[in-house]
């Protein structure tokens, strides 16, 4: 994975560089690029609704390069999701595409899904360890609405120190987006500047709704880091189809 730093670094507008003379932080982790997968793979199978079971990868148990992550994903209206796979090359940077998606069947109003990394996946020094999160450009990800029907989504940052989980502000990843991909890259700076709540997933699903007690992490001590996403069809749409995908996300440390 190392040798994909600088592209993702290049496309995503952040220079390695930068990042040293800024907060002299690392890339502790970047998950995307080509040929993570040589054709479309799909992920461990999630088909009970109301369980999160961390215990084992969700990341594709054969044909995967790329680090091991785990998590879970579902919907409303039942427990699968029609699609949750690495597209091989397919995004419009011809990188690999981490896709959750609903396919033609419809009828479904709301799919959530987390994916987080433990430092078995972590990079370099930080493999294996905790980790500092840097003070400058810590928490990156692109992701894409693409050519589906109106909806509403919004992104989290996860990080869990030891036992405990923490997510940050949701991030809308269906506003203010660029070309028919519906494009949009989200970045924290500083995630100590932000207001982070403990990671409560009621009933068992990774859907983030109601109140959170608000808490913050130990942002030197992080033992896994990743995201939860929650998306909804638009009211009245006939279709109900929903998408979240995703061709990077990157982790800066110090």
């Amino acid at each position: 994975m190392k040798n994909l730093i600088v592209p993702l670094l290049c496309l995503c507008g952040i220079s390695a560089l930068s990042l040293h003379e800024v907060s002299a932080a690392e890339i502790a982790l970047s998950f995307g690029g080509p040929d993570l997968v040589g054709e479309e793979t799909s992920l461990v199978k999630i088909s009970t609704k109301g369980t999160l079971d961390f215990s084992r990868p969700l990341s594709p148990e054969a044909g995967y390069s790329g680090p091991v992550f785990f998590g879970s994903y579902g919907r409303s209206a039942n427990a699968s999701v029609d699609n949750a796979r690495i597209l091989n090359n397919m995004g419009p940077y011809g990188q690999d595409i981490l896709d959750f998606n609903e396919g033609g069947i419809g009828m479904v109003d709301q799919m959530s899904g987390i994916v987080f990394f433990r430092p078995e996946a972590f990079e370099g020094r930080f493999k294996g360890k905790s980790l500092s999160l840097a003070r400058s450009e810590a928490l990156a990800i692109r992701t894409y609405t693409g050519f589906t029907p109106d909806q509403t989504g919004w992104v989290y940052f996860y990080v869990e120190v030891g036992d405990k989980a923490y997510v940050s502000p949701p991030f809308s990843f269906t506003q203010d987006v660029d070309g028919n991909w519906g494009e949009k890259t989200i970045t924290v700076d500083d995630p100590r500047k932000i207001r982070w709540t403990a990671a409560v997933f009621r009933d068992g699903t990774p859907l983030l709704d109601g109140d959170r007690p608000e808490e913050l992490p130990d942002f030197d001590a992080v033992t896994a880091v990743g995201f939860v996403f929650h998306t909804a069809a638009a009211d009245g749409n006939t279709n109900n189809r929903v998408r979240f995908a995703t061709d990077f996300f990157m982790v800066g440390a110090e």
